[in-house]
């Protein structure tokens, strides 16, 4: 879907929502209901448009703007006229980026994922920030807390069931009193990031006798994890010193189109990149008994690619696995990240 299909916003003080690539059916059947769209507007908004992701709900209050496209229509109001006068409601699954959306809106209602926070803090707009409880650990709880308390109070936190409440009470007061990220921390953080990983290959570039690799550049691979996961991984490579690391291979799921379009978008240098994929090791939902057969598979993938590739350099985030290989021709390293903080293992 064209990026610039929503002009037709343009206009509009509009609330963007989004779940990333995940399924959260629970929040976007919230924010499609039509007392959910009537409280908005008692806000100001005049719009709301939804990224949906792979929900099985498909919104029955709104237009759906891929299907607009496609028969080359100018979006239209729904058809439901029990919509509050002026209100205009949208939706669509994907997008190869969410950036100009997220930015032309005025409020961010989205999911618990590190990436879309992340993002969203970025262009400093304010968030409410609705976490799924069933997914793995609570992270996204965890997270959510972290920063919406002091001294942050980056983003007003809720759940799917009291997201209506929670805007009508808090919301007028968090946006009176919200902080917002510091330009200034962003980059040092990331010159940070930078200046570290340079500082722990420093004695890489003269052992390294990779047949791939430029004068003194490291051949580098980089694990994609999708969603959240692969977001804070461009947004650590930013700054990363093309130079030194100079051929970039990076590593997704052979199921992950999304952070195939994320590395088309942020990797400006298309001939000193290839992409591999191998199997995933465990789908979302997916049985722990059946995911020791697919984990056994993708890490058998993993193992193969490495030997393959013989990287001077891995960077992963998320769950880490340290990988060191002993022939002299190349040692690998990986570093763990978050959205606050790096370190080097």
């Amino acid at each position: 879907m064209s990026n610039n299909s929503n002009s037709f916003l343009n206009e509009k003080k509009y609330v963007f929502v989004t779940v990333g690539t995940t399924r959260f059916e629970e929040l976007i059947q919230e924010v499609d209901k039509k007392e959910f769209h009537q409280l908005l507007k008692s806000f100001g908004y005049n719009a709301i448009l939804m990224q949906i992701g792979n929900s099985g709900y498909i919104p029955v209050n709104s237009v759906n703007l891929e299907d607009q496209q496609q028969q080359q229509q100018q979006p239209t109001t729904s058809s439901s006229s029990s919509l509050p006068t002026g209100f205009q409601s949208y939706y669509y699954r994907f997008k190869p980026s969410l950036f100009d959306d997220m930015n032309n809106s005025t409020l961010i209602i989205s999911h618990g994922g590190s990436g879309s926070i992340l993002e969203s803090l970025e262009i400093h707009k304010p968030i409410v920030c609705v976490t799924n409880s069933r997914l793995m650990h609570n992270h996204q709880v965890e997270l959510a807390d972290r920063l919406s308390g002091s001294p942050y109070n980056y983003l007003l936190p809720c759940e799917p069931s009291n997201l209506a409440s929670v805007i009508k009470d808090d919301l007028k007061s968090y946006l009176a009193t919200r902080q917002q990220m510091n330009d200034k921390t962003i980059d040092r953080s990331l010159n940070r990031f930078s200046q570290g990983l340079k500082e722990n290959t420093e004695s890489l570039s003269s052992n390294s006798s990779n047949s791939n690799s430029n004068s003194n550049g490291l051949k580098t691979m980089v694990v994609l994890g999708s969603g959240g996961h692969t977001a804070e991984m461009f947004y650590l490579l930013k700054k990363l010193d093309r130079d030194r690391f100079n051929h970039i291979t990076y590593v997704l799921a052979d199921s992950d189109k999304r952070s195939l379009d994320k590395i088309t978008l942020n990797d400006k240098l298309p001939e000193q990149r290839t992409v591999k994929t191998i199997p995933r090791s465990r789908n979302v939902g997916q049985s722990y008994i059946h995911s020791i057969w697919t984990t056994f598979i993708s890490l058998l993938y993993c193992l193969i690619l490495v030997f393959k590739e013989k990287p001077d350099v891995i960077l992963c985030n998320g769950p880490v696995v340290n990988m060191n290989n002993n022939n002299d021709s190349s040692t690998s390293s990986s570093t763990t990240t978050s959205s606050s903080s790096t370190k080097k293992r």
